[in-house]
């Protein structure tokens, strides 16, 4: 008989407060730009949010409030990105739109050869990635749960936008001793360097490293690798 194996995961309730954050971040991203077209005292939504709120305790609270703030910037840049670019008048693109495709062009080539400070081992670069996977992880692979696998999966798919797909792989940590069974990422700055960084994508705040995050429980000697492929198969956008 297969030996059944458990995946590190949220519980209910850090799924339900992840969940109302993530509207709660929406709701201040809204009031931050005054684009809402209903008022907060006609708003289903925000009062469902002042309930479901009220009913926290107050550490959970605190835990909700720093992952919406830590969300609601990410979605107050992007949208204002997203406005700026609408704001461009037609002459002026019609008039740079050549030039615009052609550096879109040359960008598209030097995209993955973009690197990272490889020495660095808090990488601003690598952190940006994590506020992105924070943003926009969901249940990748449909089993109904929300756990290392979707990180793992988010991160790659991140990475992969910003630098070279060849420098990100999803590791497999299975240590029959104390139970520990993990998926998680390693990725590196360039093929000339051999020194990789073993990355928890879940992680937002102080060292992303896995020895960090996991202490004792995680043993580097019992990393699996050459499973990215097949995990990636498992993705559904």
């Amino acid at each position: 008989m297969g030996e059944h194996i458990v995946f590190e995961q949220y519980t209910d309730m850090d799924k339900n407060i992840r969940v109302l954050a993530q509207v709660k971040a929406e709701c201040l991203c809204h009031q931050y730009l005054n684009d809402c077209r209903v008022k907060c005292t006609n708003c289903s939504k925000y009062k469902k949010i002042l309930d479901c709120y009220s009913q926290l305790a107050t550490c959970d609270k605190l835990k909700c409030d720093h992952d919406a703030d830590y969300i609601v910037g990410y979605l107050i840049r992007d949208r204002l990105q997203y406005k700026s670019i609408k704001l461009r008048t037609f002459a002026t693109l019609l008039l740079f739109g050549t030039i615009i495709i052609f550096l879109l062009f040359i960008c598209t080539g030097c995209l993955h050869a973009q690197t990272f400070n490889a020495f660095d081992k808090q990488s601003q670069e690598i952190w940006n990635i994590l506020w992105r996977v924070q943003c926009k992880v969901h249940d990748c692979n449909l089993d109904g749960q929300i756990n290392c696998i979707d990180y793992s999966l988010e991160f790659k798919k991140q990475w992969d936008k910003v630098f070279n797909p060849a420098y990100c792989e999803i590791v497999r940590n299975r240590n029959r001793d104390n139970g520990f069974n993990h998926l998680f990422v390693r990725v590196k700055s360039d093929n000339t360097c051999d020194y990789w960084i073993f990355v928890e994508p879940q992680a937002t705040y102080g060292s992303y490293l896995m020895e960090d995050f996991w202490g004792d429980r995680y043993n580097f000697w019992k990393n699996i690798y050459g499973e990215t492929n097949n995990w990636l198969r498992h993705y559904v956008q």
